[in-house]
């Protein structure tokens, strides 16, 4: 998926255990960032809708706030 032209920049995958797979992020999900912004979302199997992991994207809350006031 890192390869994809629209992957995002910063991105993590992580097993069902929380456990971090690939990418950058913590090395566990319980961790926060509070100069962050971070979406978590399931991976699901698609023949039986069963999770099977989840990725995390992350942005600094400054990059987005730049964005907003250039909107």
């Amino acid at each position: 998926a890192a390869a994809e032209p629209d992957s995002p920049p910063d991105f993590t995958v992580y097993d069902t255990t929380g456990a971090r797979l690939y990418g950058t992020g913590p090395q566990r999900l319980e961790r926060t960032e509070r100069d962050q912004l971070v979406v978590v979302s399931p991976i699901t199997d698609s023949a039986t809708e069963t999770v099977v992991g989840s990725v995390r994207v992350t942005r600094p809350r400054s990059d987005v706030a730049a964005e907003a006031r250039r909107a």
